[in-house]
């Protein structure tokens, strides 16, 4: 870990510290000039108003200090030049992080146009997590800002199985992504804890609202036709299954909310859709049935023939 600050690499500074002297000396030399020169400008002005010298000769003389004046500053400007150059060879953490390999061993030559990095460092606390989101979604996420509420980000590993991060941090992009129909947000995470890594692959769950008492159903059971979005229903009053239309809500891993449609006492049917259709015959297969056993967890239907 490296606070900000902390030198990181060194470039050998002998050369720059040399050429800095040169035009530390050739600033003090010019600088000399100058006040001569200024001396002199006031001996000419005085012997000017006895009219003891020509006014040509004191006009040169002032031109002279102008010049000298401009060497001076030319002078100054390289030496701010080559004080940078030579502090850039103590290349130090420009914030906290973490320093990774370095691509460059002690005795290597550097050069300035070299593209390769000497090494980097990552900022990992705060972190920053950018992700997409569909353009559909975006006037509901604006809706919830506009109405002054804060939007809350979980960040999940791979699996989604274990929450990394929590922020309400968030930034909204100022443009959609014409190629993929998406805008980027980015959040900012407080990463203390190191739960977060930079390029690690995350999961990211943007939380606009809360469903109370939701009907959710598994996402493999929803079918879409020509005439809207439908799932398989069984019924057990007639042992059959029945097409039921359905207005589907949002998503969260494998699961979908069903806004209207379905009742919460409904059996949806998830496996063997495709041997289905509506009206026909079905009976519940018993778990300890051979054909039943890789559902033996779950409810499944079986065609009568």
């Amino acid at each position: 870990m490296c606070k900000k600050g902390d030198l990181l690499l060194e470039i050998d500074s002998a050369p720059f510290k040399a050429q800095l002297k040169q035009y530390e000396g050739q600033l003090i030399k010019d600088k000399a000039l100058l006040e001569t020169a200024k001396l002199d400008l006031k001996r000419y002005e005085m012997l000017l108003k006895q009219n003891s010298v020509s006014k040509q000769i004191f006009d040169t003389q002032k031109s002279l200090v102008k010049q000298y004046e401009g060497t001076v500053q030319a002078d100054q400007a390289l030496v701010d030049q080559a004080k940078i150059n030579h502090d850039y060879c103590f290349i130090k953490a420009p914030s906290d992080g973490y320093m990774g390999l370095q691509n460059v061993d002690p005795g290597n030559y550097v050069r300035s146009q070299d593209t390769t990095s000497l090494a980097i460092l990552n900022n990992v606390d705060p972190i920053s997590v950018s992700f997409s989101l569909p353009e559909k979604q975006l006037p509901r996420v604006l809706e919830k800002q506009q109405k002054g509420s804060q939007l809350e980000i979980f960040a999940y590993d791979r699996s989604e199985g274990k929450r990394l991060a929590t922020t309400k941090s968030v930034v909204i992009d100022n443009q959609i992504d014409p190629t993929t129909g998406t805008i980027k947000l980015k959040g900012s995470f407080e990463n203390g804890r190191q739960n977060l890594f930079p390029n690690q692959f995350v999961a990211i769950r943007l939380r606009v609202d809360t469903l109370h008492k939701a009907i959710t159903i598994p996402t493999q059971a929803i079918q879409y036709g020509t005439d809207g979005t439908y799932v398989y229903c069984y019924d057990k009053n007639h042992n059959q299954v029945l097409r039921r239309l359905v207005q589907v809500g949002p998503q969260k891993g494998t699961l979908s909310v069903i806004i209207a449609g379905l009742k919460f006492e409904d059996t949806v049917v998830t496996e063997g859709i495709d041997k289905i259709k509506d009206g026909d015959k079905v009976s519940i297969a018993s778990p300890n049935n051979e054909a039943s056993r890789e559902s033996s967890d779950q409810n499944s239907l079986r065609k009568n023939v």
